[in-house]
């Protein structure tokens, strides 16, 4: 994981679209205004597209790391199913993308 707030993120709740998380967001103004924004705010006042896609960062960092992770692993195992491997990797990225764009 890298040094950002833990995922997952999500859109908030608040009139001025913004992406939030369960964690605390160090540094961030009004990441503590839990209520109003309906989580820890990451981020605020971008349109919903572009929400979706920044509340799905974590999700997509971490599903490309898996990603690599089991090329890495197909690479040097000789007995590796392929195929499996090549479902795992396409219903992660199929998943990730159905988060960036709006769907859960």
């Amino acid at each position: 994981m890298g040094d950002w707030t833990a995922g997952p993120w999500r859109v908030g709740i608040s009139a001025h679209r913004s992406v939030v998380a369960d964690s605390p967001a160090p540094g961030i103004s009004g990441s503590d205004d839990v209520k109003y924004y309906g989580g820890h705010l990451i981020c605020e006042s971008v349109n919903k597209a572009n929400a979706c896609l920044i509340a799905a960062a974590p999700t997509l960092a971490d599903h490309h790391e898996r990603i690599l992770d089991m090329v890495d692993r197909f690479r040097f195992e000789s007995d590796a199913d392929v195929f499996r491997l090549l479902d795992e990797i396409a219903d992660q990225a199929r998943a990730a993308l159905a988060l960036a764009r709006g769907g859960a």
